[in-house]
Protein backbone atom coordinates (compact mmCIF):
# COMPACT_ATOMS: atom_id res chain seq x y z
CA UNK A 1 0.00 0.00 0.00
CA UNK A 2 1.38 3.70 -0.82
CA UNK A 3 1.48 5.69 2.18
CA UNK A 4 -0.57 9.47 2.11
CA UNK A 5 2.72 11.35 1.99
CA UNK A 6 4.71 9.21 -0.11
CA UNK A 7 1.82 9.20 -3.25
CA UNK A 8 1.69 13.17 -2.73
CA UNK A 9 5.29 13.14 -2.65
CA UNK A 10 5.38 11.17 -6.00
CA UNK A 11 2.51 13.27 -7.49
CA UNK A 12 4.29 16.59 -6.22
CA UNK A 13 7.48 15.80 -8.15
CA UNK A 14 5.90 14.77 -11.68
CA UNK A 15 3.54 18.55 -11.61
CA UNK A 16 6.91 20.16 -10.38
CA UNK A 17 8.80 18.13 -13.63
CA UNK A 18 6.38 19.23 -16.23
CA UNK A 19 3.01 16.84 -16.12
CA UNK A 20 0.00 18.63 -16.50
CA UNK A 21 -1.49 15.52 -14.74
CA UNK A 22 0.06 12.03 -13.52
CA UNK A 23 -1.11 9.04 -11.89
CA UNK A 24 0.35 6.00 -9.34
CA UNK A 25 -0.59 2.90 -10.63
CA UNK A 26 -0.13 0.16 -7.28
CA UNK A 27 -0.34 -3.61 -7.44
CA UNK A 28 0.87 -6.19 -5.06
CA UNK A 29 0.63 -9.95 -5.59
CA UNK A 30 0.63 -13.29 -3.78
CA UNK A 31 1.15 -16.42 -5.72
CA UNK A 32 1.23 -19.99 -3.79
CA UNK A 33 1.39 -23.12 -5.62
CA UNK A 34 1.97 -26.68 -4.32
CA UNK A 35 2.12 -30.27 -6.40
CA UNK A 36 2.53 -33.55 -6.29
CA UNK A 37 4.28 -36.60 -8.31
CA UNK A 38 4.56 -39.87 -7.32
CA UNK A 39 2.88 -40.05 -3.77
CA UNK A 40 5.08 -36.78 -3.23
CA UNK A 41 5.20 -33.37 -2.51
CA UNK A 42 7.39 -32.51 -5.98
CA UNK A 43 7.64 -28.51 -5.82
CA UNK A 44 6.10 -25.44 -4.21
CA UNK A 45 6.68 -22.10 -4.04
CA UNK A 46 4.69 -19.01 -2.31
CA UNK A 47 5.94 -15.74 -3.87
CA UNK A 48 5.30 -11.75 -3.28
CA UNK A 49 5.87 -8.79 -5.76
CA UNK A 50 5.14 -5.65 -5.38
CA UNK A 51 5.43 -2.41 -7.44
CA UNK A 52 4.59 0.66 -8.96
CA UNK A 53 3.86 2.61 -11.83
CA UNK A 54 3.76 6.22 -12.73
CA UNK A 55 2.04 8.22 -16.22
CA UNK A 56 2.48 11.74 -16.94
CA UNK A 57 0.55 13.29 -19.51
CA UNK A 58 1.58 16.71 -21.28
CA UNK A 59 -0.55 17.68 -24.24
CA UNK A 60 -2.26 14.66 -24.93
CA UNK A 61 1.31 12.44 -24.73
CA UNK A 62 1.88 10.01 -22.19
CA UNK A 63 4.60 9.04 -20.50
CA UNK A 64 5.15 5.31 -18.15
CA UNK A 65 7.83 4.19 -16.10
CA UNK A 66 7.87 1.57 -13.23
CA UNK A 67 10.10 0.78 -9.73
CA UNK A 68 9.71 -1.97 -7.26
CA UNK A 69 12.05 0.01 -4.99
CA UNK A 70 10.05 2.85 -3.53
CA UNK A 71 12.96 5.69 -1.78
CA UNK A 72 13.82 8.73 -2.97
CA UNK A 73 16.63 7.76 -5.04
CA UNK A 74 14.24 5.77 -7.10
CA UNK A 75 11.22 8.10 -6.90
CA UNK A 76 12.87 10.93 -8.86
CA UNK A 77 14.33 7.60 -11.17
CA UNK A 78 10.56 7.02 -11.62
CA UNK A 79 9.54 10.63 -12.14
CA UNK A 80 12.27 11.82 -14.30
CA UNK A 81 11.90 8.22 -16.68
CA UNK A 82 8.17 8.99 -17.12
CA UNK A 83 8.66 12.31 -18.21
CA UNK A 84 11.76 11.58 -20.61
CA UNK A 85 9.20 8.87 -21.99
CA UNK A 86 5.86 11.35 -23.18
CA UNK A 87 8.80 13.05 -25.29
CA UNK A 88 9.17 9.70 -26.92
CA UNK A 89 5.55 9.13 -27.68
CA UNK A 90 4.70 9.49 -31.02
CA UNK A 91 1.04 7.86 -31.27
CA UNK A 92 -2.05 9.22 -32.77
CA UNK A 93 -3.96 8.70 -29.71
CA UNK A 94 -4.80 11.90 -27.31
CA UNK A 95 -4.04 10.64 -23.63
CA UNK A 96 -5.65 11.49 -20.66
CA UNK A 97 -6.94 10.42 -17.20
CA UNK A 98 -9.50 9.14 -15.35
CA UNK A 99 -11.28 11.38 -12.92
CA UNK A 100 -14.11 10.00 -11.25
CA UNK A 101 -15.50 8.51 -7.95
CA UNK A 102 -13.87 6.94 -5.13
CA UNK A 103 -14.05 2.77 -5.67
CA UNK A 104 -12.76 0.68 -2.21
CA UNK A 105 -14.65 -2.56 -2.80
CA UNK A 106 -13.64 -5.57 -2.03
CA UNK A 107 -16.60 -7.05 -0.62
CA UNK A 108 -17.59 -9.69 -3.71
CA UNK A 109 -13.62 -10.05 -4.70
CA UNK A 110 -12.03 -11.09 -1.27
CA UNK A 111 -12.64 -13.61 1.19
CA UNK A 112 -9.57 -14.34 3.30
CA UNK A 113 -10.14 -18.18 3.70
CA UNK A 114 -6.91 -18.87 1.14
CA UNK A 115 -4.29 -17.16 3.57
CA UNK A 116 -5.87 -18.94 6.65
CA UNK A 117 -5.49 -22.28 5.06
CA UNK A 118 -3.37 -24.40 7.14
CA UNK A 119 -0.72 -25.85 5.46
CA UNK A 120 -1.29 -29.27 6.21
CA UNK A 121 -4.46 -28.57 3.61
CA UNK A 122 -3.21 -28.15 0.07
CA UNK A 123 -0.49 -30.92 0.79
CA UNK A 124 -3.29 -33.33 1.31
CA UNK A 125 -5.34 -32.18 -1.61
CA UNK A 126 -2.83 -32.63 -3.76
CA UNK A 127 -1.72 -35.79 -2.44
CA UNK A 128 -5.66 -36.98 -2.12
CA UNK A 129 -5.99 -35.81 -6.21
CA UNK A 130 -3.36 -37.82 -7.47
CA UNK A 131 -4.23 -41.18 -5.60
CA UNK A 132 -7.96 -40.30 -6.72
CA UNK A 133 -6.70 -40.17 -10.45
CA UNK A 134 -4.73 -43.27 -10.39
CA UNK A 135 -7.09 -45.25 -8.45
CA UNK A 136 -9.92 -44.28 -10.88
CA UNK A 137 -8.94 -47.14 -13.90
CA UNK A 138 -6.25 -49.24 -14.42
CA UNK A 139 -5.46 -47.49 -17.52
CA UNK A 140 -4.35 -44.84 -16.03
CA UNK A 141 -0.56 -45.43 -15.57
CA UNK A 142 0.40 -42.08 -15.20
CA UNK A 143 0.08 -38.85 -13.02
CA UNK A 144 2.03 -36.05 -13.65
CA UNK A 145 0.91 -33.61 -12.26
CA UNK A 146 -1.34 -32.85 -9.15
CA UNK A 147 -1.39 -29.20 -8.26
CA UNK A 148 -3.01 -26.75 -5.97
CA UNK A 149 -2.93 -22.58 -6.02
CA UNK A 150 -3.88 -19.51 -4.96
CA UNK A 151 -3.55 -15.61 -5.30
CA UNK A 152 -4.14 -12.23 -3.44
CA UNK A 153 -3.73 -9.22 -5.20
CA UNK A 154 -4.74 -5.69 -4.04
CA UNK A 155 -4.58 -2.61 -6.70
CA UNK A 156 -4.48 0.65 -6.05
CA UNK A 157 -4.71 4.15 -8.31
CA UNK A 158 -4.33 7.52 -7.40
CA UNK A 159 -4.29 10.50 -10.13
CA UNK A 160 -3.78 14.56 -9.43
CA UNK A 161 -7.61 14.70 -10.89
CA UNK A 162 -8.89 13.19 -7.12
CA UNK A 163 -9.42 9.56 -8.07
CA UNK A 164 -8.44 7.21 -5.34
CA UNK A 165 -9.30 3.46 -6.00
CA UNK A 166 -8.49 0.34 -4.62
CA UNK A 167 -9.92 -3.21 -4.18
CA UNK A 168 -8.20 -6.54 -2.94
CA UNK A 169 -8.88 -9.72 -4.38
CA UNK A 170 -8.39 -13.62 -3.84
CA UNK A 171 -9.15 -16.96 -5.66
CA UNK A 172 -7.43 -20.66 -6.17
CA UNK A 173 -7.81 -23.71 -8.26
CA UNK A 174 -6.69 -27.44 -8.83
CA UNK A 175 -5.32 -29.21 -11.77
CA UNK A 176 -4.69 -32.58 -12.43
CA UNK A 177 -2.92 -34.39 -15.59
CA UNK A 178 -3.60 -37.85 -16.33
CA UNK A 179 -1.88 -40.54 -19.23
CA UNK A 180 -3.96 -43.22 -19.95
CA UNK A 181 -2.48 -46.31 -21.99
CA UNK A 182 -4.03 -49.80 -23.25
CA UNK A 183 -0.50 -51.07 -24.40
CA UNK A 184 -1.12 -49.27 -27.77
CA UNK A 185 -2.04 -45.29 -27.31
CA UNK A 186 -0.81 -43.35 -24.23
CA UNK A 187 -2.90 -40.71 -24.07
CA UNK A 188 -3.35 -36.85 -21.85
CA UNK A 189 -6.04 -35.22 -20.41
CA UNK A 190 -6.25 -32.94 -17.75
CA UNK A 191 -8.89 -31.18 -15.49
CA UNK A 192 -9.62 -28.12 -12.85
CA UNK A 193 -11.69 -26.35 -10.49
CA UNK A 194 -11.83 -22.56 -9.08
CA UNK A 195 -13.39 -20.37 -6.88
CA UNK A 196 -13.41 -18.29 -4.76
CA UNK A 197 -13.31 -19.73 -1.54
CA UNK A 198 -11.45 -23.13 -0.69
CA UNK A 199 -14.45 -24.96 0.10
CA UNK A 200 -15.96 -24.87 -3.05
CA UNK A 201 -12.94 -26.44 -4.71
CA UNK A 202 -14.16 -30.28 -6.42
CA UNK A 203 -10.64 -31.78 -5.92
CA UNK A 204 -11.90 -35.40 -5.80
CA UNK A 205 -14.37 -34.80 -8.99
CA UNK A 206 -11.81 -32.75 -10.96
CA UNK A 207 -9.33 -35.66 -10.59
CA UNK A 208 -11.81 -38.28 -11.49
CA UNK A 209 -12.93 -36.19 -14.83
CA UNK A 210 -9.09 -36.12 -15.77
CA UNK A 211 -8.75 -39.61 -15.29
CA UNK A 212 -11.93 -40.51 -17.22
CA UNK A 213 -11.32 -38.21 -19.83
CA UNK A 214 -7.93 -39.85 -20.75
CA UNK A 215 -9.50 -43.40 -20.80
CA UNK A 216 -12.16 -42.25 -23.34
CA UNK A 217 -9.49 -41.00 -25.34
CA UNK A 218 -8.07 -44.49 -26.34
CA UNK A 219 -8.22 -46.35 -29.37
CA UNK A 220 -8.99 -42.82 -30.79
CA UNK A 221 -8.62 -43.07 -34.91
CA UNK A 222 -8.69 -39.91 -37.16
CA UNK A 223 -11.86 -39.80 -40.26
CA UNK A 224 -12.90 -38.87 -43.94
CA UNK A 225 -12.51 -35.21 -44.72
CA UNK A 226 -15.65 -33.61 -45.25
CA UNK A 227 -18.28 -31.55 -44.23
CA UNK A 228 -19.66 -32.38 -40.69
CA UNK A 229 -22.38 -30.91 -37.99
CA UNK A 230 -19.86 -30.07 -34.96
CA UNK A 231 -20.99 -29.81 -31.07
CA UNK A 232 -18.26 -27.66 -29.40
CA UNK A 233 -17.74 -28.71 -25.96
CA UNK A 234 -18.54 -25.82 -23.20
CA UNK A 235 -14.50 -25.11 -22.03
CA UNK A 236 -13.52 -25.49 -25.79
CA UNK A 237 -16.15 -22.53 -26.94
CA UNK A 238 -14.64 -20.23 -24.09
CA UNK A 239 -11.02 -21.52 -25.48
CA UNK A 240 -12.13 -20.21 -28.68
CA UNK A 241 -13.48 -16.97 -27.65
CA UNK A 242 -10.95 -15.77 -25.68
CA UNK A 243 -8.58 -16.09 -28.98
CA UNK A 244 -10.77 -13.99 -30.67
CA UNK A 245 -13.18 -11.74 -29.04
CA UNK A 246 -10.68 -9.20 -27.13
CA UNK A 247 -9.23 -8.59 -30.83
CA UNK A 248 -13.12 -8.14 -32.48
CA UNK A 249 -14.20 -6.30 -29.85
CA UNK A 250 -11.59 -3.94 -29.07
CA UNK A 251 -12.27 0.08 -30.13
CA UNK A 252 -8.64 0.24 -30.64
CA UNK A 253 -8.82 -3.12 -33.11
CA UNK A 254 -11.73 -1.40 -35.00
CA UNK A 255 -10.16 1.56 -35.26
CA UNK A 256 -6.90 0.67 -36.66
CA UNK A 257 -9.25 -1.87 -39.40
CA UNK A 258 -7.24 -4.88 -37.14
CA UNK A 259 -10.69 -6.59 -36.38
CA UNK A 260 -12.63 -8.68 -38.48
CA UNK A 261 -15.57 -6.70 -37.44
CA UNK A 262 -16.30 -3.05 -38.01
CA UNK A 263 -17.41 0.01 -35.63
CA UNK A 264 -21.42 0.03 -37.06
CA UNK A 265 -23.69 -1.78 -33.94
CA UNK A 266 -27.04 -3.21 -34.85
CA UNK A 267 -25.60 -5.28 -37.30
CA UNK A 268 -26.36 -9.05 -37.90
CA UNK A 269 -23.03 -10.98 -37.12
CA UNK A 270 -24.04 -14.01 -35.70
CA UNK A 271 -26.78 -16.61 -35.87
CA UNK A 272 -29.94 -14.83 -33.27
CA UNK A 273 -29.13 -17.74 -30.99
CA UNK A 274 -26.14 -16.33 -29.62
CA UNK A 275 -25.49 -13.48 -26.62
CA UNK A 276 -22.12 -12.63 -25.97
CA UNK A 277 -21.32 -10.06 -23.17
CA UNK A 278 -18.80 -8.60 -20.77
CA UNK A 279 -20.06 -9.38 -17.35
CA UNK A 280 -17.17 -7.65 -15.18
CA UNK A 281 -18.97 -8.54 -11.78
CA UNK A 282 -20.38 -12.13 -12.58
CA UNK A 283 -20.30 -14.13 -9.36
CA UNK A 284 -18.04 -17.03 -9.44
CA UNK A 285 -15.16 -15.59 -11.54
CA UNK A 286 -11.42 -15.16 -10.48
CA UNK A 287 -11.35 -12.26 -12.78
CA UNK A 288 -14.35 -9.97 -12.01
CA UNK A 289 -13.13 -6.30 -10.37
CA UNK A 290 -15.21 -3.26 -9.47
CA UNK A 291 -12.81 -0.96 -11.44
CA UNK A 292 -10.39 -1.71 -14.70
CA UNK A 293 -6.80 -0.01 -14.06
CA UNK A 294 -7.79 3.42 -15.78
CA UNK A 295 -9.98 3.08 -12.35
CA UNK A 296 -13.27 3.19 -14.44
CA UNK A 297 -15.64 1.57 -12.87
CA UNK A 298 -17.03 -1.64 -14.63
CA UNK A 299 -19.89 -2.72 -16.14
CA UNK A 300 -21.94 -5.24 -17.76
CA UNK A 301 -22.57 -4.94 -21.46
CA UNK A 302 -23.65 -6.56 -24.65
CA UNK A 303 -21.19 -7.71 -27.47
CA UNK A 304 -23.50 -9.28 -29.35
CA UNK A 305 -27.09 -9.43 -28.38
CA UNK A 306 -29.43 -12.36 -30.00
CA UNK A 307 -26.88 -12.09 -33.02
CA UNK A 308 -26.81 -8.59 -33.62
CA UNK A 309 -23.75 -6.00 -33.25
CA UNK A 310 -23.56 -4.19 -29.94
CA UNK A 311 -21.00 -2.48 -27.71
CA UNK A 312 -17.17 -2.33 -28.04
CA UNK A 313 -14.50 -2.34 -25.59
CA UNK A 314 -13.41 1.06 -25.06
CA UNK A 315 -10.19 2.57 -22.95
CA UNK A 316 -9.82 6.48 -22.44
CA UNK A 317 -8.28 7.11 -25.39
CA UNK A 318 -10.01 5.11 -27.41
CA UNK A 319 -13.68 6.28 -26.15
CA UNK A 320 -11.95 10.12 -26.64
CA UNK A 321 -11.33 9.20 -30.34
CA UNK A 322 -15.26 8.00 -30.96
CA UNK A 323 -16.71 10.46 -28.55
CA UNK A 324 -18.42 8.24 -26.21
CA UNK A 325 -18.09 6.81 -22.43
CA UNK A 326 -15.07 4.18 -21.66
CA UNK A 327 -16.30 1.22 -20.71
CA UNK A 328 -14.35 0.07 -18.46
CA UNK A 329 -11.86 -2.56 -20.11
CA UNK A 330 -8.49 -0.97 -20.23
CA UNK A 331 -6.56 -3.75 -18.37
CA UNK A 332 -2.63 -4.24 -17.37
CA UNK A 333 -0.40 -7.27 -16.39
CA UNK A 334 0.56 -5.63 -13.41
CA UNK A 335 2.54 -3.03 -12.64
CA UNK A 336 4.82 -3.08 -15.51
CA UNK A 337 2.33 -3.66 -17.88
CA UNK A 338 1.12 -1.02 -20.61
CA UNK A 339 -2.99 -1.09 -20.89
CA UNK A 340 -4.41 -3.25 -23.33
CA UNK A 341 -8.46 -3.67 -23.90
CA UNK A 342 -9.59 -6.37 -23.18
CA UNK A 343 -13.15 -8.38 -21.83
CA UNK A 344 -13.14 -8.98 -17.92
CA UNK A 345 -15.25 -12.23 -18.10
CA UNK A 346 -16.49 -13.85 -21.54
CA UNK A 347 -20.14 -14.90 -20.94
CA UNK A 348 -22.52 -16.61 -23.51
CA UNK A 349 -26.14 -16.77 -22.21
CA UNK A 350 -27.28 -20.33 -21.93
CA UNK A 351 -29.68 -22.04 -24.35
CA UNK A 352 -32.28 -24.56 -23.80
CA UNK A 353 -30.13 -28.22 -24.47
CA UNK A 354 -28.01 -30.27 -21.92
CA UNK A 355 -24.86 -31.80 -23.49
CA UNK A 356 -26.81 -34.89 -24.31
CA UNK A 357 -29.58 -33.10 -26.29
CA UNK A 358 -27.44 -31.32 -28.38
CA UNK A 359 -25.86 -34.42 -29.29
CA UNK A 360 -29.05 -35.87 -29.65
CA UNK A 361 -29.76 -33.37 -32.47
CA UNK A 362 -26.62 -34.92 -34.57
CA UNK A 363 -27.59 -38.06 -36.65
CA UNK A 364 -23.40 -37.86 -37.74
CA UNK A 365 -21.14 -35.44 -36.23
CA UNK A 366 -18.35 -34.77 -33.81
CA UNK A 367 -18.03 -33.88 -30.28
CA UNK A 368 -14.99 -31.67 -29.94
CA UNK A 369 -13.06 -31.99 -26.95
CA UNK A 370 -10.02 -30.38 -27.27
CA UNK A 371 -8.23 -27.74 -30.04
CA UNK A 372 -4.61 -27.86 -30.56
CA UNK A 373 -2.83 -24.62 -31.65
CA UNK A 374 -4.42 -21.48 -30.68
CA UNK A 375 -1.48 -19.56 -30.28
CA UNK A 376 -0.38 -20.33 -34.37
CA UNK A 377 -3.28 -21.61 -35.96
CA UNK A 378 -5.62 -19.00 -35.14
CA UNK A 379 -5.05 -15.47 -36.59
CA UNK A 380 -7.48 -12.85 -34.70
CA UNK A 381 -7.13 -10.23 -37.55
CA UNK A 382 -9.05 -12.00 -39.77
CA UNK A 383 -10.84 -14.07 -38.02
CA UNK A 384 -9.50 -17.47 -39.98
CA UNK A 385 -8.51 -20.60 -37.80
CA UNK A 386 -7.08 -23.84 -38.84
CA UNK A 387 -7.17 -25.91 -35.70
CA UNK A 388 -5.95 -29.43 -34.47
CA UNK A 389 -8.87 -31.06 -32.60
CA UNK A 390 -10.16 -34.15 -30.67
CA UNK A 391 -13.05 -35.52 -29.58
CA UNK A 392 -15.71 -38.10 -30.39
CA UNK A 393 -17.59 -39.47 -33.53
CA UNK A 394 -20.98 -39.31 -33.07
CA UNK A 395 -23.60 -41.81 -34.10
CA UNK A 396 -27.29 -41.48 -33.80
CA UNK A 397 -26.83 -39.08 -31.70
CA UNK A 398 -24.79 -41.20 -29.67
CA UNK A 399 -20.88 -40.86 -28.65
CA UNK A 400 -19.37 -44.22 -30.64
CA UNK A 401 -15.39 -43.49 -30.86
CA UNK A 402 -12.56 -41.56 -29.81
CA UNK A 403 -11.10 -38.80 -32.52
CA UNK A 404 -7.79 -37.44 -33.37
CA UNK A 405 -5.86 -36.13 -35.90
CA UNK A 406 -8.78 -33.93 -37.63
CA UNK A 407 -8.36 -30.16 -38.65
CA UNK A 408 -11.19 -27.85 -38.22
CA UNK A 409 -10.76 -24.88 -40.32
CA UNK A 410 -13.07 -22.10 -40.78
CA UNK A 411 -13.60 -18.57 -39.53
CA UNK A 412 -15.10 -17.10 -36.26
CA UNK A 413 -17.96 -15.22 -37.99
CA UNK A 414 -18.65 -17.95 -39.54
CA UNK A 415 -18.93 -20.59 -36.96
CA UNK A 416 -20.78 -18.23 -34.61
CA UNK A 417 -23.45 -17.72 -37.79
CA UNK A 418 -23.76 -21.64 -38.27
CA UNK A 419 -24.97 -22.04 -34.40
CA UNK A 420 -28.01 -24.14 -34.72
CA UNK A 421 -28.47 -24.78 -30.84
CA UNK A 422 -26.96 -23.64 -27.56
CA UNK A 423 -26.20 -25.63 -24.32
CA UNK A 424 -27.18 -24.61 -20.68
CA UNK A 425 -23.67 -26.07 -18.93
CA UNK A 426 -21.46 -22.81 -18.79
CA UNK A 427 -18.59 -23.45 -17.29
CA UNK A 428 -16.12 -21.07 -16.05
CA UNK A 429 -12.28 -21.65 -17.23
CA UNK A 430 -8.91 -20.65 -15.94
CA UNK A 431 -8.62 -16.81 -16.09
CA UNK A 432 -4.72 -16.11 -18.24
CA UNK A 433 -5.89 -13.26 -18.04
CA UNK A 434 -9.24 -13.10 -18.64
CA UNK A 435 -12.29 -15.41 -17.84
CA UNK A 436 -15.26 -17.29 -20.15
CA UNK A 437 -18.25 -18.24 -18.57
CA UNK A 438 -19.49 -20.18 -21.64
CA UNK A 439 -21.98 -23.56 -23.34
CA UNK A 440 -21.64 -26.17 -25.53
CA UNK A 441 -22.45 -25.51 -28.75
CA UNK A 442 -24.17 -27.08 -31.90
CA UNK A 443 -22.77 -25.38 -35.28
CA UNK A 444 -23.36 -26.96 -38.70
CA UNK A 445 -21.75 -27.98 -41.71
CA UNK A 446 -18.06 -27.18 -40.15
CA UNK A 447 -15.13 -28.35 -42.82
CA UNK A 448 -13.47 -30.94 -40.99
CA UNK A 449 -10.01 -32.25 -42.68
CA UNK A 450 -9.00 -35.94 -41.55
CA UNK A 451 -6.53 -38.48 -42.46
CA UNK A 452 -8.30 -39.74 -45.67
Amino acid sequence: MIHADLKQKILSLASRRGAEMSEIFYRSSRSFSISAYNGKIEKSSDSISAGISLKTVREGKAGFAFTEVIDDTHLETLVESAIANMALNNSDYSEELYAGAKIHDESSYYSGLYEQLPVEEPLDTVLEMEKTARECDPRVVLVPESRFGFFVTETHIYNTLGLEDYYREDGGYIFVVTVASDGKQHKTSFAYDLARKPESLGHVETAKRAASESVEKLGAESLKSGKYDIVIRNDVFGSLLATFVPTMFSAEMVQRGLSPIKRSADKPIASDLVSILDEPHLSGSLSSRPFDDQGVPTRRKALIDKGLQKSLLYDLKTARKDKVQPTGNAIKNGYKGQIQISPINISVEAGKYDLDELLAKMDMGILVTSLEGLHSGAKPVSGEFSLGAQGFLVEHGKKTRSVEQITLSSDILSLLRHIQAVGTDRVFSIPMPRTTFTPSVLISNMDIAGSH
